[in-house]
């Protein structure tokens, strides 16, 4: 029975796991797509939104000014 197994035997050759290798480049090049997408929204949509915002609260303070300016007149 132990006759029937080779010990020290030669290994198999390796194959190429592709698969794994195109699921780690997939991953990758999400990550790095994720990253642009950021650097994207940090330098160009942020700004605009936080100048939106300060547009309108200074419109919103500029009528309260004025309706304030009616009230008391």
């Amino acid at each position: 029975m132990a006759e029937d197994f080779e010990m020290g035997g030669t290994l198999p050759e390796e194959s190429s796991n592709r698969t794994f290798i195109m699921a780690a480049a997939g991953i990758g090049a999400l990550l790095v797509l994720s990253m642009i997408c950021l650097g994207v929204y940090a330098l160009v949509l942020a700004p605009r939104q936080q100048e939106a915002r300060a547009t309108q609260a200074a419109s919103i303070i500029l009528q309260n000014t004025e309706v304030a300016q009616t009230q008391t007149a």
